[in-house]
């Protein structure tokens, strides 16, 4: 474990699971940023996501896309934000 290094949440809203969502999900997962330092949020207003919950993500439901960076930003444990 890093300590020296801020924890960062990575706040996503998104409408519904993709190959984009997909493809920054892989990206995230190989970062070189310690895996324990970081945590991601996706917010989904309606749509319920093939996304399985974890220690590391965490899906938030029922926000609008409009508040969804707020509600984010509510939750995050992170010294940073990252959206």
């Amino acid at each position: 474990m890093d300590s020296n290094r801020p924890f960062v949440s990575i706040i996503i809203p998104t409408i519904r699971v993709n190959e984009i969502l997909n493809a920054c999900l892989d990206s995230l997962a190989k970062q070189d940023y310690p895996q324990d330092r970081f945590e991601i949020i996706l917010i989904s207003e309606k749509n319920k996501l093939d996304i399985e919950e974890n220690e590391k993500i965490r899906v938030l439901y029922g926000i609008s896309y409009a508040h969804s960076r707020n509600e984010g930003a509510k939750a995050a444990k992170g010294e940073l934000i990252a959206f």
